[in-house]
């Protein structure tokens, strides 16, 4: 049966600043309280106004009615979405929304918002560590990667229909730690595919930063193993021509297979 909801709960409030009214989520209507898959809600801000930075764990859909809206981030010069233009911002895109006008827009997430999965920055010194990283880095067995290079096809890992994303790395220190724990009983020569930021999103591809995830039946890193860190999932395969890799180095590999070293890192 359809559900009304005759009216939303105002979550935030504060005067000449921002009032944001939940329609769905989990402070108002939430029809999958199981999961808290999505929230909506409708906000208005003030010109002069500011939120503090924040990397989310859940991706926001953002629909301008009014104004416009600002959007700073680490890695290239800010977003400006003027009414009737939308934004997306993936899961642990490091933001801060900034407004030099009033605005008015609708904004979607999915997972739903709460206080524990928005991570907004309070104090000085919260940026998260995956922030700091530029270059993202996908192992990959040479001989696929060959196939794909020789044919000029995108290239997806043997897990990508289970999983619908590219496994990735961005802090180098773990690719070793990674590589022992998901492929070391798989035979062959493997190369590291490098990658940026920027290459990916100029290919439209979107990068999100979460939790470690499975490999196919290979259990995820602890978070001793990951150091607490949000590692980059690529959502979609990763092209071998056009540029958004920018160099292939090597992977040394023991005899028994323990791999040992990444060349050039």
């Amino acid at each position: 049966m359809p559900r009304l909801v005759p009216s939303p709960v105002e979550v935030v409030a504060i005067p000449q600043k921002v009032s944001i009214k939940e329609y769905f989520g989990n402070a108002s209507c939430n029809p999958t309280p199981e999961t808290s898959d999505i929230s909506m809600a409708h906000v208005h801000a003030s010109g002069g106004f500011a939120e503090d930075y924040q990397a989310p764990s859940f991706d926001e859909y953002v629909l301008i009615l009014k104004g416009s809206v600002t959007i700073l981030h680490s890695h290239g010069p800010p977003l400006v979405a003027a009414a009737n233009q939308a934004i997306f911002l993936a899961k642990g895109e490091r933001v801060q929304w900034k407004f030099t006008e009033d605005a008015e827009y609708v904004a979607v997430c999915l997972p739903a918002f709460s206080p524990t999965n928005i991570f907004r920055e309070e104090t000085e010194g919260q940026r998260p560590a995956h922030d700091t990283h530029t270059n993202i880095y996908h192992l990959v067995q040479k001989k696929i990667w060959d196939a794909c290079v020789e044919s000029g096809a995108t290239y997806y890992p043997p897990t990508y229909k289970s999983e619908k994303f590219t496994h990735a790395t961005a802090d180098p220190q773990y690719l070793i730690g990674v590589a022992n724990h998901f492929y070391k009983d798989t035979e062959g020569e493997w190369l590291c595919l490098h990658m940026t930021r920027s290459s990916l999103a100029e290919a439209n591809i979107t990068l999100k930063f979460e939790d470690p995830s499975p490999v196919g039946t290979t259990a995820a890193l602890t978070k001793e193993q990951s150091g607490g860190m949000r590692f980059p999932h690529i959502y979609g395969g990763i092209p071998s021509t056009g540029g958004v890799v920018k160099n292939i180095t090597k992977v040394v590999r023991a005899d028994d297979g323990t791999f040992m070293a990444i060349e050039g890192l």
